[in-house]
């Protein structure tokens, strides 16, 4: 190799480490921005822990996944980056951030979710609530044979009998104990769009 072909080899290689260093610096202050949500107040912490459990479950994609999606929807290399940003920040930190970036249906963030799907301040959301929400931002029905894209959350029944089987999977996985099983899959469900409680 001559002289002059490794001095351009070298000058490309520096140019496309600059052009790294500028991409990641824009990346990494962009994912520490979308962090930058206030924390989880007390309320939220049990809510947080269903979210996560839900994501713990087979077939569903794990936070680390869901959030880098939404913190870059449409971005899959934004994504994957924020994936490997995400894969070094506290759980907790990754669930306050999916309640205020998750889309859930035609809206985002969980606060505007409950008030939209539920008619209810988020602090108010069932167990049962919060996972068809999680299931709705995953925009897929695991284990239904619901057409792709349809969502039951303007189907009072079809929302009703998902949402039980979201709670047996979380009673199965062992989140849920057997009585806080029974006593959420007791409560009416009442989507704002019908105003009428479901048993």
């Amino acid at each position: 190799m001559t002289r002059s072909v490794r001095h351009i080899f070298g000058l490309v290689a520096a140019v496309l480490l600059i052009v790294c260093v500028f991409v990641g610096i824009e990346y990494h202050n962009a994912f520490h921005h979308a962090l930058a949500v206030p924390p989880v107040s007390r309320d939220a912490a049990g809510i947080s822990r269903l979210i996560a459990a839900y994501h713990e479950l087979d077939e569903t994609p794990g936070l680390t996944r869901a959030l880098s999606r939404s913190l870059a929807p449409g971005q899959p290399i934004r994504g994957l980056v924020f994936a490997v940003f995400l894969g070094f920040t506290p759980l907790k930190k990754q669930a306050a951030a999916y309640l205020h970036h998750a889309q859930f249906g035609p809206v985002r963030g969980l606060a505007r979710a409950a008030q939209y799907h539920f008619g209810v301040p988020y602090s108010k959301l069932t167990a049962g609530e919060i996972l068809l929400l999680c299931d709705l931002a995953q925009g897929a029905k695991r284990g239904t044979t619901a057409p792709a894209g349809h969502l039951p959350m303007h189907d009072p029944i079809a929302a009703l009998h998902r949402r039980d089987a979201l709670l047996s999977d979380l009673h199965a996985s062992g989140f849920l104990s057997l009585a806080e099983y029974r006593n959420e899959r007791a409560r009416a469900l009442s989507l704002s769009a019908s105003h009428r409680p479901v048993n």
